[in-house]
């Protein structure tokens, strides 16, 4: 998962999470957070910052 995938990824949750889609949010969170990707979201999170 590239960083444009991760961005994607992190604008779908937070677009369920405005919504109030909790199920959305969390299939999306345990998407990006599964299989390795987690460290890849850390460094994306923080070069947003």
């Amino acid at each position: 998962m590239d960083n444009t995938e991760i961005r994607a990824a992190l604008d779908r949750h937070w677009t369920a999470s405005d919504a109030n889609d909790f199920e959305a949010e969390h299939a999306i969170w345990s998407m990006m957070t599964g299989g390795g990707i987690a460290g890849g979201l850390y460094h994306a999170l923080k070069s947003m910052s």
